[in-house]
């Protein structure tokens, strides 16, 4: 009883939010470039976590605290910023503010709710609906890469769909390039990465004022076996 009392109350509410987005989202249409504001995101936000919750991994979105930390790790250069699973653009505007270029930037996000509103708040900025473990398609290889910003919840994920995601990691990244992961295990850095034995982690810290607190890892792909054996002394 206490099962099919709790799915009932989870079809209530994602049912609540979608009428209230149903009524909230035709006003951005009348408004380009507006967007939903925090009430907005808000429930925009729940009701794509109450649809598929593993997918969404979070129950909120990033604050501006973890969103600004996150921006601050991307590198200047001339090089994309490929941003995965942007939600609401918490993160999008963080990148923004910090002086990343709309051209620059391309964002990758598969929750149809979310693309929608991702192109009505950041006008010029190229938004894609796809999957991650598709990047390689998404993105054109010739394009050089220099950040990968990834709000992706890997550790929810299936192994399977991960290693899919981290082989386009892999491919994406140009050698010169860093991998920002953000995950709500705290433990030391060594053990958070989720990223199997394709990247390093070579700097971490915890960002305290987000629900949950969380830890952006900064990770660099590692060099093949053979490079390291030429670059080793005779």
């Amino acid at each position: 009883m206490i099962w099919l009392d709790h799915t009932m109350l989870v079809r209530r509410l994602a049912g609540l939010t979608r009428r209230i987005a149903a009524r909230t989202l035709p006003w951005t249409e009348r408004h380009p470039g507006r967007h939903l504001g925090r009430l907005g995101n808000v429930v925009l936000f729940a009701g794509e976590w109450l649809r598929g919750p593993a997918a969404v991994g979070a129950i909120c979105s990033s604050s501006r605290w973890l969103a600004g930390e996150i921006a601050r790790r991307v590198p200047a250069g001339e090089g994309l910023v490929v941003e995965l699973g942007a939600g609401t653009g918490m993160v999008t505007e963080a990148l923004l503010a910090r002086g990343v270029s709309r051209n620059r930037l391309i964002v990758v996000e598969r929750s149809e709710a979310f693309v929608g509103h991702l192109r009505r708040r950041f006008p010029g900025v190229t938004v894609i609906c796809g999957d991650a473990a598709q990047l390689g398609s998404l993105v054109p290889e010739a394009l050089r890469i220099d950040a990968l910003v990834s709000s992706l919840p890997l550790r929810s994920l299936p192994l399977a769909e991960r290693r899919l995601i981290i082989e386009q990691w892999e491919r994406a990244l140009d050698p010169g390039g860093v991998l920002i992961q953000f995950t709500y295990d705290l433990r030391p850095q060594a053990r958070t990465c989720s990223c199997d034995h394709a990247f390093e982690v070579y700097d971490s810290r915890i960002v305290w004022a987000n629900l949950p607190p969380a830890r952006v890892l900064l990770a660099r792909r590692r060099a093949p076996v053979a490079a390291l054996a030429d670059a080793a002394p005779p």
